[in-house]
């Protein structure tokens, strides 16, 4: 097999630019009629419920506290109780027969 110049054995390719597609910049007047751009930020909704959780906990010790707590028994195989259990499925049995 003959191998040819710095194509290689296909020969010399051209090379393709990858379009992505453009975003626009908001831009922000300013009173000399220049357009500076303006920075954006986009918090996801997921993003901003876990800043509230987390200022739920700062300002609650006593969450805190309850959370940790909850966190070992989970780590210790304690959390999930035959009583809690059924104590959730009446209540999830209630629910059903007043929505009925």
């Amino acid at each position: 097999m003959a191998i040819s110049g710095i194509g290689g054995s296909g020969g010399n390719m051209p090379v393709s630019r990858v379009n992505h597609p453009v975003q626009q910049t908001p831009f922000q007047p300013t009173p000399g009629g220049i357009r500076v751009p303006t920075d954006q930020l986009d918090i996801s909704p997921m993003a901003r419920m876990m800043s509230e959780l987390q200022s739920l906990e700062e300002n609650d010790p006593s969450r805190s506290e309850l959370i940790a707590r909850i966190r070992d028994e989970i780590a210790n195989g304690t959390y999930d109780t035959d009583e809690k259990l059924e104590a959730a499925l009446a209540n999830f049995l209630r629910q059903v027969q007043n929505d009925s």
